[in-house]
């Protein structure tokens, strides 16, 4: 009797540490994500990842090298809100002779209203392509409808000439 109430037990509390933690597996946005409100790794953080991917591949017809990156950041109150827009920096010459390319950018923004989840896309309207120097231009968008609590993700191809160009990662 002992044993099988020492499983039950075991299993509840299982049970509740399973349902307590963010998604950091893919940039695929859950209720757990949603609902949490705390960092436990900095309680004073105002935001934070939870989960970040690249990887970079050969096309097989054209031989250009293709970086994907995808990003999911949990905002935990105001002062986390989109007043940085995100950078994306690519180089593209002035003669457009040699660049790199954006592909397939896509951003969300994630809340809960009435216990359901919301997406918030992104608008090709609120993307900026600008010159950042001579050789490199830059993306900036902010995503729409940030607030504490809010999850968002944004997914990006970097497609490049230049195949020996394999990008840093820092973590």
């Amino acid at each position: 009797m002992k044993s099988l109430i020492s499983l039950i037990c075991f299993s509840c509390i299982v049970m509740v540490n399973a349902q307590s933690t963010y998604n950091t597996s893919s940039i695929n946005v859950t209720m757990d994500d949603l609902n949490l409100s705390t960092c436990t790794i900095d309680s004073t953080a105002n935001a934070f990842v939870i989960y970040e991917k690249g990887y970079s591949y050969f096309d097989d017809q054209s031989y250009l090298l293709t970086t994907k990156y995808e990003f999911k950041i949990k905002i935990l109150d105001k002062k986390a809100d989109n007043t940085y827009p995100i950078q994306i920096f690519f180089q593209n010459d002035d003669e457009n002779i040699n660049f790199e390319e954006v592909r397939n950018l896509m951003a969300t923004t994630y809340n809960i209203e009435s216990n359901q989840i919301v997406l918030t896309e992104l608008q090709e309207k609120d993307i900026y392509e600008e010159a950042y120097n001579k050789n490199n231009k830059v993306i900036k968008f902010t995503h729409p409808n940030i607030q504490p609590g809010s999850v968002i993700t944004y997914s990006y191809f970097i497609v490049t000439p230049f195949n020996i160009n394999f990008r840093n990662w820092n973590f």
